[in-house]
């Protein structure tokens, strides 16, 4: 009967601390879990932010792009507009210099058909 009570007493603190060690374990996984949450909540305000600057980034991107396009749509415009003017005020019949080659080429190959 002494054996069985030392037994049971043997198993009682075995017990008593195997569930002093599940406490522990416990907190200290609570204190983990608390420490990645803190991160993991940084972590998304910090990627909110990235965004918020990225969408902001792509929008000047597209408005840059659309103030680009348009110079250059200015200034092709432009050129054209006083090549077209020159060539209205001089009453200007001439051939283009592109084509004034081509027939230049050919006269002096002897294709003359091919103009």
């Amino acid at each position: 009967m002494r054996r069985d009570l030392e037994s049971l007493a043997t198993e009682r603190r075995a017990v008593e601390d195997t569930a002093r060690l599940v406490e522990r374990q416990t907190a200290t996984n609570q204190l983990r879990i608390e420490g990645i949450q803190k991160r993991l909540d940084d972590a998304l305000n910090e990627l909110s932010r990235e965004r918020g600057g990225r969408i902001a980034a792509q929008r000047e991107l597209r408005e840059l792009t659309e103030e680009y396009n348009l110079l250059i749509q200015e200034t092709l415009q432009a050129g054209a507009d006083r090549f077209a003017s020159r060539a209205k005020t001089r009453g200007d019949t001439r051939t283009p210099a592109r084509q004034r080659a081509r027939i230049t080429n050919t006269a002096a190959r002897g294709d003359h058909d091919r103009v």
